[in-house]
C-alpha cells in the first residue's frame, strides 16, 4: 500500500513540474532570401500529388525563390493548391489557383503531368517543414491537411469577394 501511495505522489510531482516548465516556443522568422545557399526539402500531404524536385532560383539575390516541381498522379486536374511552411502555432502559405476567371477556371496542373511552382523565399518560414498541404481537384474533391483546406477555402472566398466588389464598382 505504501508503494502505491509513493508512486502516486512521485507521479503527481513529475506531472506538476512539467506543467510549470513549458517548452520554450521557437520564434518564427522568414528566410533572408539572399543568404540561402541550398533548397530546403519539400514534401506533399496531398494524395495524388508528389514532389519531383526542388531547386533554388535567383540564388544570392533578394529575389531568391524555390522552384518546386509538383507531379499530379491523379486522373483529375488540380484547380487550386496551398504550399505551406510552419507548424500548429506559426505558418505561412502560398496559394495557387486556377479561378482567376471563375466563369472559365483553368487547371493549374493537368492529370498525370508536372508543374513548377515558384515561391519567394522571403515568404517562407525558416526551420519549418515545407509542404504541399492542400489541393482542390477538378471533380470538387479536396485533399490534404484539414487546416490548410480551410485556408484554401478562405483564399477562394476572399478572391470571390474581391471580384464581386470590383464588378460592383465598375457597374456604378
Amino acid at each position: 500500500m505504501a508503494t502505491i501511495l509513493l508512486s502516486l505522489s512521485v507521479g503527481a510531482v513529475v506531472f506538476s513540474k512539467k506543467k510549470q516548465d513549458p517548452k520554450p516556443r521557437k520564434h518564427a522568422t522568414n528566410f533572408k532570401a539572399e543568404l540561402v545557399s541550398s533548397a530546403p526539402q519539400v514534401s506533399s500531404k496531398v494524395k495524388g500529388l508528389e514532389i519531383a524536385g526542388v531547386k533554388l532560383i535567383n540564388q544570392g539575390t533578394p529575389h531568391a525563390a524555390l522552384a518546386v516541381n509538383v507531379v499530379n498522379n491523379s486522373d483529375q486536374p488540380v484547380m487550386s493548391l496551398e504550399l505551406t511552411s510552419g507548424d500548429d502555432d506559426d505558418f505561412s502559405s502560398f496559394g495557387v489557383s486556377g479561378f482567376a476567371n471563375p466563369d472559365k477556371p483553368d487547371a493549374i496542373i493537368q492529370p498525370h503531368s508536372l508543374k513548377t511552382i515558384e515561391w519567394f523565399l522571403g515568404e517562407v518560414l525558416e526551420g519549418y517543414p515545407l509542404r504541399v498541404s492542400a489541393a482542390l481537384f477538378g471533380d470538387g474533391k479536396e485533399e490534404g491537411e484539414t487546416r490548410y483546406i480551410e485556408v484554401m477555402r478562405h483564399d477562394r472566398a476572399k478572391a470571390k469577394a474581391s471580384r464581386e466588389a470590383l464588378k460592383t464598382r465598375s457597374a456604378q
